[in-house]
């Protein structure tokens, strides 16, 4: 168990896990967005379009394209600096289904707390829309607000400002999720219930993602996404 535990975690296993759901995710979006205009699908993509805005381009292709790149970057520079494990396929399973767990978990919380969920959605039916979005917030998102932010400022206290690693821990889940919810209200309106909302589903997979790793972490994400939009 203490094994299982220990690679699950790891950006060798996160990779395997995460590669698939990621191939899907750009092919069914450049083949649903293809004959129409980008739409904001995620926080996440708020840090790409508006870079991109910027430079004065516009193309979906493009964003996809700078999405798989940060995602290969920052997954392999992960990988370069742990230790290497034995590949053990069935490990995978128990990963899918501790995610399903932590997600079905998740979802509760947020219904507790909401006592109904929606999810910002295209003004579309069509099941593979949902099935896209709830995929790359799960991928995507998480990159950005807990595999790049939550680093960054767990090293900004602790060499900036000394802080031990256990608070430097801490201040980074917590402050990775006020931007995590900060970012949200860019793509829906603003009430205080929905803000601690996603505030706390921010610490939730902050704290997913600190213990069990990045690719438990997103299947942890689109459990969630999915018993959201589905409304299961």
């Amino acid at each position: 168990m203490f094994y299982y535990i220990k690679v699950s975690k790891s950006f060798q296993y996160s990779i395997i896990l995460t590669a698939p759901l990621a191939v899907f995710y750009e092919l069914s979006t450049l083949l649903l967005f293809s004959t129409q205009s980008y739409e904001l699908r995620n926080t996440a993509d708020i840090f790409i379009r508006d870079w991109i805005n910027q430079i004065g381009l516009d193309a979906p292709f493009l964003i996809s394209i700078l999405f798989a790149l940060l995602f290969i970057i920052m997954i392999g520079l992960g990988i370069q600096r742990e230790e290497k494990y034995p590949i053990i396929s069935k490990y995978f399973m128990f990963m899918i289904l501790e995610s399903i767990g932590l997600g079905i978990i998740l979802y509760l919380l947020l219904m507790a707390i909401n006592g109904a969920l929606t999810m910002q959605m295209l003004n579309s039916d069509v099941a593979t829309v949902q099935l896209n979005l709830a995929i790359g917030a799960g991928i995507y998102e998480e990159l950005i607000f807990r595999v790049i932010l939550i680093p960054i400022i767990m090293m900004t206290f602790m060499r900036g400002f000394q802080f031990k690693k256990g608070m430097s821990v801490f201040l980074a889940i917590v402050g990775s999720s006020t931007i995590f919810s900060f970012f949200h209200l860019l793509i829906e309106p603003f009430t205080l219930q929905a803000f601690m909302s996603r505030f706390l589903g921010g610490m939730f997979l902050s704290t997913v993602y600190v213990w069990r790793g990045y690719g438990i972490t997103v299947y942890t994400h689109i459990s969630s996404n999915l018993l959201t939009l589905f409304g299961l």
